[in-house]
């Protein structure tokens, strides 16, 4: 089938390659892909995401992985790491994409994945990830399982082989990713949300309350007045998430800033998407 597919594409002037999704982008989203977003430091794992990639071609000759984010150097360094695993034709760097656009790229792709190689702390992107109505794939570490589990995504061991052998799965199984990508939607829609946040807060004081008794003034509420000082109101804010893939404040995926890097290294604790 890939030959046939070559050939159709050739005959058609469409050179498949690295490119394809630049230049032929129409053509490139009627492929099955994968799809990774955030920068490409090491914790990232994008080098067993690469490994575990060749692994599932074995079984999805067709698939392809797109990786959208990282520095130029990264994306240089993990573009060599491709072709000398011999998947610089399937594999396309996207680079860094604003925020407006990573909607319709979690739209079109038909499995995200997270391969982290270690870290405590949740990801940003996961809670991007599921809430994209799209199957995710991640690592079974702590940095992961203490928010995804497997009703929520398909979570593997951080091998090439595992990881190849999941992503084969899901590519492969158009009724499990509907069903993962369900239920994952459902999830952070009661978990993650303002409205989820707000609700938890309000429980939280509830139990303070009961264990203390009452404040005279609880964040949202107001206090009673004292006839000498005017009822005092206080709102509850939430911080905006942080968009996928990038620092706080940014507004491209998949941005570091190198001066930031070399003050503050990594540390895959989650600083990072």
């Amino acid at each position: 089938p890939s030959a046939i597919m070559l050939a159709a594409l050739r005959m058609h002037n469409v050179e498949p390659g690295p490119m394809l999704f630049t230049t032929h982008p129409q053509v490139f989203w009627t492929f099955i892909a994968a799809m990774y977003v955030g920068n490409l430091e090491h914790y990232q794992g994008i080098g067993l995401l690469l490994e575990g990639f060749r692994h599932a071609l074995l079984r999805v000759p067709d698939a392809h992985l797109v990786i959208v984010g990282g520095l130029q150097e990264d994306i240089a360094h993990y573009t060599r790491r491709a072709a000398q695993l011999g998947i610089a034709s399937r594999v396309h760097f996207l680079g860094q994409r604003p925020i407006s656009a990573l909607d319709e790229l979690f739209q079109r792709a038909d499995v995200l994945v997270s391969p982290r190689l270690k870290g405590l702390n949740t990801p940003m992107k996961i809670y991007s990830y599921l809430d994209s109505g799209t199957a995710v794939l991640a690592t079974r570490l702590r940095t992961h399982t203490q928010v995804l589990d497997d009703r929520t995504a398909y979570l593997v061991e951080p091998d090439p082989e595992a990881l190849g052998e999941g992503l084969a799965v899901l590519l492969t199984d158009p009724v499990l990713r509907e069903r993962l990508a369900s239920q994952a939607k459902a999830y952070v829609q009661q978990e993650f949300t303002p409205e989820a946040a707000a609700r938890k807060l309000d429980v939280f004081y509830s139990t303070i309350e009961s264990a203390i008794g009452p404040s005279p003034a609880r964040p949202g509420t107001c206090a009673e007045p004292d006839g000498i000082h005017a009822p005092v109101c206080r709102r509850v804010t939430h911080r905006g998430d942080r968009q996928v893939g990038g620092e706080p404040g940014e507004g491209v995926a998949g941005s570091r800033d190198p001066q930031r890097r070399a003050e503050h290294p990594p540390d895959g604790e989650g600083h990072e998407g």
